[in-house]
């Protein structure tokens, strides 16, 4: 088929792809996938202000989200790496550990007046 930019872009998604489609149908799925996904971050990026407004979004929210993505896929290394847990299941706990800490922090947070 030629070059295939979605094998190595989706990789696990793309072997799912073959193996419920077929190797064909999987390179169009794929591709359209890809293009898709690129379609997607253009149009939030051209509307970022619209998207911005409805989402509420603000510089502090940003960054409070990357905190907690980075503190799951922290702990989900170290109860691998150091505990020995299956990735599925670090991953699970380590969700829920940020979690708690997430909702412990906007729950306990005092409110402006």
């Amino acid at each position: 088929m030629g070059l295939n930019i979605a094998e190595y872009l989706l990789d696990d998604v793309y072997d799912l792809y073959v193996a419920a489609l077929g190797g064909t149908a999987a390179w169009w799925l794929g591709h359209l996938t890809v293009i898709g996904i690129l379609a997607g971050i253009i149009w939030v990026a051209a509307n970022w202000s619209d998207v911005a407004e409805g989402l509420n979004l603000s510089k502090m929210k940003i960054w409070s989200w990357l905190v907690f993505v980075g503190m799951t896929i922290g702990q989900t290394m170290i109860y691998m790496d150091q505990f020995g847990f299956p990735a599925l299941g670090a991953f699970i706990t380590a969700l829920g550990a940020s979690g708690f800490v997430w909702w412990s922090w906007y729950s306990l947070e005092p409110r402006k007046a």
